[in-house]
C-alpha cells in the first residue's frame, strides 16, 4: 500500500500528464492524438533525465 506523499506525487504526475494532454489537444493544432504523443514524449524525457541523476548515498551502520 502506497503512503501518503506517495499517493500525493502519483495524483499530481497522473494529472499533470492529463492537463498537458488536455491542453496540447484543445488549444493547438495537433489534435488530441499529438497531443497525448507529445505529453507522452515530454514526460518520458523529463523521467529519463532525472534518472540519470544520481542519488546521494546513504550510509548504513
Amino acid at each position: 500500500m502506497l503512503t501518503g506523499w506517495r499517493q500525493v506525487l502519483t495524483a499530481s504526475m497522473v494529472s499533470g500528464w492529463t492537463s498537458l494532454s488536455f491542453v496540447l489537444g484543445h488549444y493547438s493544432s495537433l489534435g488530441y492524438i499529438c497531443g497525448v504523443l507529445g505529453s507522452s514524449g515530454v514526460y518520458a524525457l523529463a523521467f529519463g533525465i532525472m534518472g540519470l541523476l544520481p542519488a546521494p548515498r546513504v550510509k548504513r551502520p
